[in-house]
């Protein structure tokens, strides 16, 4: 075959294919199919039409130039479509909401599944019908994740529920003493500050922690807040603040996309108004010891840990650890088991030197943190730390040698 036709590249070949075809010379072959054939191929194609003899003359220079406009066309489309997509990207990078929600999509692609999760359902500003109540073991990640899903909004506020008959006060708001001026002002509480910031069409992210401790009153509350209004077509919520205007009370509305609501409990002895807990979707996150290693690591890799191959391993003896703390605890040989809140600690502690410091700072924090005491004299459980001990012992062991 002659050598210049077996020189051609692959987008060569095909575009003296696709000539071929449109002389006729080539048939039961359109041009769109030769776009995914290999050059081996088009050949095959080639030879059948032409025969032999033919392919020993080089194409001519007319069919030369064919080929060149054949390939140039090509590669002006290619380059219109690469150009339009640049654009398009540019632009959604200027954009800060953009940026603010590949921020929080890195978390999810960092390994953590919560994060990822809440990003179904959670985009800032836009409708959002699905409400989640996260619900795992305590201290198990969900205020983490809510905190990483929070970049995307302007306005984040979280509110640790509480029991107290009072606590709907504390949603809507409250008078105080005035310390400048004398007398009582009514300042806004979380709620109202969410509904209040949404309002003026900002994103609000709003996390109610420990959901389930609430009573059922204030549950009842909340239930009828979420259900919302009509205007206009569109989900509104709408709140009756503590403040006066016009001789009553204030009445604040705003659009439901703009103020999200999030929920997260730890699965406890709370059992929780049957309507209430009907109004959300469940996430439920059972320990295993995949999800604490990636959870761990996300969490590292948050507070600026580089990912490598000993991170990998560190979250690995981590989630280890967190598994045999949390056993013992079943067995009543510790008070309290390894927990997410022990690694942020260690992080917070460490100042970010690095994992071998990260390691010595756990060391130093879970014995207090898991042992059992004596409930009379308030004495360290010698057995719970042994049992700790050997926890401890094995963890150290798989991290050493990393920083």
């Amino acid at each position: 075959m002659d050598k210049a036709i077996l020189d051609m590249n692959a987008e060569e070949i095909r575009a003296f294919t696709r000539l071929l075809i449109r002389e006729g010379k080539i048939t039961g072959l359109t041009s769109s199919e030769t776009k995914s054939m290999k050059k081996p191929e088009c050949l095959e194609w080639i030879e059948s039409a032409l025969g032999e003899e033919a392919l020993k003359g080089s194409p001519s220079s007319a069919d030369m130039s064919e080929i060149r406009k054949e390939i140039d066309k090509a590669l002006e489309a290619v380059s219109n479509r690469v150009r339009d997509v640049e654009e398009r990207v540019n632009e959604a990078l200027d954009s800060p909401k953009t940026a603010k929600r590949l921020k929080t999509i890195s978390g999810a692609r960092s390994g953590n599944p919560i994060v990822a999760e809440c990003l179904k359902y959670y985009k800032a500003g836009e409708v959002n019908e699905t409400k989640l109540m996260l619900l795992s073991p305590p201290s198990f990640g969900k205020s983490h994740a809510v905190r990483e899903l929070a970049h995307e909004y302007e306005l984040f506020l979280e509110h640790g529920c509480s029991k107290s008959i009072e606590e709907e006060d504390t949603l809507k708001g409250c008078a105080t003493p005035d310390n400048e001026s004398g007398g009582f002002i009514n300042i806004d509480g979380v709620l109202t500050q969410a509904v209040r910031e949404a309002g003026k069409e900002k994103s609000v992210l709003l996390f109610f922690d420990e959901v389930l401790r609430w009573t059922e009153n204030t549950q009842a509350f909340l239930l009828t807040f979420l259900t919302g209004v009509d205007i206009d077509g569109e989900l509104h919520y709408r709140l009756t603040t503590k403040k006066s205007e016009s001789g009553a009370l204030e009445v604040i509305t705003c659009k439901a996309r703009f103020l999200h609501i999030i929920t997260g409990a730890n699965l406890t002895a709370e059992t929780p108004v049957r309507a209430f807990w009907s109004r959300f979707r469940k996430y439920r996150i059972e320990f295993t010891k995949a999800l604490a290693k990636s959870i761990s690591k996300s969490i590292l890799l948050d507070y600026g840990l580089r990912d490598t191959y000993g991170l990998d391993t560190f979250a690995e003896a981590y989630a280890q650890a967190m598994a045999s703390t949390r056993d013992m605890v079943k067995k009543g040989s510790l008070f309290e088991s390894w927990d997410f809140r022990n690694l942020i600690q260690a992080i917070h502690a460490s100042g970010g030197s690095g994992l071998d410091v990260i390691a010595s700072e756990l060391q130093a924090l879970t014995p207090a943190h898991c042992t059992s005491w004596d409930m009379d004299l308030g004495d360290t459980n010698k057995d719970s730390t042994s049992s700790h001990a050997r926890v401890l012992d094995l963890f150290l062991k798989a991290v050493k040698g990393l920083s």
